[in-house]
């Protein structure tokens, strides 16, 4: 329910819109349609490590982080729960 919850938080800060072209109209006239704010999203697979020097040369998930943090949280509610 945890990792749920962070997940919807994460889904909804997608649906924020982006103001600059609201704001800036003149400078973004040709975009007609609503853009949103760039957020970051939890990978669909385990990122793996990537070795920089490899070619072609590839790089690593940017929201690696999020993986990393939902793994924390569901290894810290493993230990909360054990002596319960």
């Amino acid at each position: 329910m945890i990792q749920s919850t962070f997940e919807k938080g994460l889904e909804e800060v997608s649906k924020i819109p982006d103001l600059e072209p609201k704001i800036l109209s003149d400078l973004y006239k040709s975009l007609k349609n609503e853009t949103y704010i760039k957020t970051p999203m939890k990978p669909r697979d385990k990122p793996t490590e990537i070795d920089p020097n490899e070619r072609p040369r590839k790089y690593p998930d940017e929201n690696k982080w999020i993986w990393d943090l939902i793994e924390d949280v569901k290894a810290k509610l493993v230990t909360g729960l054990e002596p319960l």
